[in-house]
């Protein structure tokens, strides 16, 4: 499970998503999470903030 979380992160990373009202470059992705809240998710979950910057 941290692994797909730290994969969405990355994803929003590069979609440009900071936030689920994001769009980001492909469209169809608004009220998807976005970065705020898959990094709220990944510390909710127990994952380490080095783990997060590092990985995600």
């Amino acid at each position: 499970m941290p692994e797909d979380i730290i994969s969405s992160i990355q994803e929003s990373v590069i979609q440009g998503r900071m936030n689920k009202d994001d769009e980001g470059m492909d469209e169809g992705m608004i009220g998807q999470p976005g970065v705020t809240e898959l990094v709220e998710k990944a510390l909710a979950s127990g994952l380490s903030i080095q783990n997060i910057i590092t990985k995600g």
